[in-house]
């Protein structure tokens, strides 16, 4: 072979430079990062990373009652889980709904007809993290405790909140407190609180927080 042949198939410095460069980013973390999947299509902000409970196993809420096998409750007693409805309708609850462990799911699009609402006392999510909450609605009511929030979360980390209805909140409707960090709240209507402080949200102390498309009313 020619040295003139040779020549004109080595690369020359130029493009040897550029592959140098390059060639880190595509084995790199970034483009994984850039390609890690979302919670769910549209999600955003910072909780739209959130992996919630996938992968993880399927409980299924089979009845409206406020405890007990098959209850809502039942379902978000401990953590990994993927929570779905084959119920739609009113849960009626006696105490504070709890989400008990990290990485769950619930996912209220699987109900049945007009969905569910959750309905007295409060629902918490402190101290968790990697939590998906989808298409519930949460209403606290006049007899439940006059320092407490309908949806409350404080301390906890990695959530993301999409197509929720929240009302009647005796403190406040929402509260994001403490060292929460990384949460996004969307797509959501956030309705009047009453007595005694009537607030529509509490963001105070925490870090990271996404409010996007949502309503506020009354």
């Amino acid at each position: 072979m020619s040295s003139r042949s040779v020549s004109r198939r080595a690369p020359c410095a130029g493009a040897l430079a550029f592959l140098a460069l390059v060639a880190p980013s595509l084995g790199g973390v970034a483009p994984a990062a850039i390609a890690a999947p979302r919670a769910f299509p549209g999600a955003e902000g910072f909780g739209a990373l959130v992996t919630g409970g996938r992968a993880a196993k399927v409980v299924h809420v089979s009845n409206l009652n406020d405890s007990g096998a098959g209850s809502l409750r039942d379902a978000i007693s401990a953590g990994n889980r993927t929570v779905v409805f084959d119920v739609g309708g009113v849960i009626t609850i006696g105490s504070q709904l709890v989400v008990a462990g990290d990485n769950v799911t619930i996912a209220g699009q699987t109900a049945p007809g007009s969905g569910v609402t959750v309905y007295g006392d409060g629902t918490s999510v402190s101290g968790r993290k990697n939590v998906i909450i989808r298409y519930l609605r949460f209403r606290q009511g006049i007899d439940s405790g006059d320092g407490t929030k309908a949806l409350n979360v404080t301390d906890g980390a990695n959530m993301i909140f999409d197509h929720l209805s929240v009302q009647w909140g005796r403190w406040d409707t929402i509260g994001l407190t403490g060292n929460t960090s990384s949460v996004t709240i969307q797509y959501s209507l956030l309705g009047e609180s009453i007595d005694p402080q009537r607030f529509g949200g509490l963001v105070d102390s925490a870090d990271k927080i996404t409010l996007s498309h949502n309503l506020w009313m009354s």
